[in-house]
């Protein structure tokens, strides 16, 4: 008898309760599929835990904005989650002490940034010092692309800007390992192929 796969979720949001004038964005996709809670409430570990049991995800990228909690959370279930960190690119040495005391304190395996938060695209310069702390740590980069549920501008996660080392021609220097993702099948299918496309030309 075949061993049931091994399914890792790369994406597994960590979520506080959202701030009421945040919270219209967030509950135009997030009421689609019934999890108005999540946004209202804040996301309940045990419950998250459920949900992978239910959908057989053995291992899970757990991420937020507040790194202490996230931290916590790995390190009680340290069979089930790893840490990725997800720090504000808008203050940059603020930003650069995140990630480091995530990697170095709490073993954090990558660093994600959704674009559309920020409203800069992958190959904006604001990112490259992470980009390049990626490099030095040792981490994964990972980010949202295409088209976004929630009601924010979807230009920055065109797939044109998905690999920043190609799209602006080797610069930064060394490539950094790149995790794009997005969470809604349907707004997802092309920029899938898209991506796949940009991303064999670096596969030699």
């Amino acid at each position: 008898m075949a061993a049931a796969p091994w399914i890792i979720d790369t994406w597994v949001n960590l979520i506080r309760p959202a701030a009421p004038e945040r919270r219209a964005a967030a509950e135009n996709v997030f009421g689609r599929y019934g999890a108005l809670d999540v946004v209202r409430e804040g996301t309940k570990p045990e419950a998250l835990l459920a949900e992978m049991d239910a959908a057989g995800v053995a291992l899970g990228g757990l991420c937020s904005s507040d790194l202490e909690w996230t931290a916590e959370v790995v390190a009680r279930h340290p069979d089930r989650f790893f840490g990725i960190v997800s720090p504000d690119p808008t203050d940059i040495m603020a930003c650069r002490r995140t990630i480091a005391r995530a990697v170095r304190e709490h073993g954090f395996k990558a660093v994600k940034i959704e674009p559309l938060l920020w409203g800069k695209p992958p190959t904006d310069a604001i990112y490259y010092p992470i980009y390049a702390q990626c490099v030095d740590l040792d981490v994964a980069f990972t980010m949202q692309i295409g088209h976004t549920g929630p009601l924010y501008a979807s230009e920055v996660g065109r797939t044109i800007y998905v690999l920043p080392l190609d799209a602006t021609a080797g610069t930064p220097p060394e490539y950094v390992d790149a995790l794009v993702a997005h969470t809604f099948r349907l707004l997802a299918t092309v920029t899938t192929a898209e991506a796949v496309a940009a991303a064999w030309r670096r596969a030699w």
